[in-house]
């Protein structure tokens, strides 16, 4: 069953088409992965997943209801999205303070917050960082912290939009592990990327938007 729907949607721009009569279906457990030239709408596409921003015509449905009938913190709680500057969502001054502030928001005992939390610093390798202010960090640490931040709200589905800028081949290697764990545990993942030797490591389905459409790709 589709998890996320594309319904003959369209964006544009000052009446210059992004993308139009874009039909896609992603399944709750898939893999997908979704390339394109720099400026062929890719961040668009995924922001609208999310209700970020809203198509110009047709529907997009999260779960068979459109997404811009939920509230952003209710799809949050479904949709977890890692941005390609992990600056812009992270903001508490300790990884500690990010990884439990969702949970402590929402009112979970401290207890279980420390526990995930602990998980969390080991699964993605933070606990060299723990002394150092967060905004301190360097692009791969913001990027794993973001990522296990995320991930500490126990997400169905996963969007990552370049997730392996600033990483080195061994951060690289890492992160191609932790989502293969995720894709095992029955969450859905969308990655955006222009990265071919990291997607060829991935059980993943490639799209591509080209001149306003979206298709399968092959030669990855």
């Amino acid at each position: 069953m589709s998890y996320i729907t594309f319904k003959d949607v369209g964006y544009h721009v000052q009446g210059k088409y992004l993308f139009q009569n874009v039909n896609l279906s992603l399944g709750r457990n898939s893999f997908k992965t979704l390339v394109g030239a720099n400026g062929a709408g890719k961040t668009t596409f995924s922001k609208m997943m999310i209700g970020m921003i809203k198509p110009s015509e047709g529907v997009i449905l999260l779960d068979q209801k459109d997404v811009n009938e939920y509230k952003m913190y209710e799809i949050g709680n479904q949709v977890g999205y890692l941005f390609q500057n992990p600056n812009v969502q992270i903001f508490a001054p300790t990884v500690r303070g990010e990884l439990g502030f969702a949970l402590k928001y929402k009112g979970v005992d401290q207890a279980v917050i420390n526990a995930k939390s602990e998980i969390m610093i080991d699964r993605f390798s933070l606990r060299h960082t723990l002394d150092t202010p967060a905004y301190h960090l360097s692009q791969g640490e913001k990027q794993r912290l973001a990522l296990a931040t995320i991930l500490m709200n126990d997400p169905k589905y996963l969007i990552l939009d370049e997730p392996t800028t600033g990483l080195d081949q061994k951060r690289r290697q890492m992160l191609a592990e932790v989502l293969l764990q995720i894709h095992a545990e029955g969450i859905g993942i969308l990655l955006i990327s222009h990265d071919h030797d990291f997607i060829r490591k991935m059980p993943t389905e490639v799209f591509t938007i080209r001149s306003g459409r979206i298709a399968n790709e092959t030669g990855i």
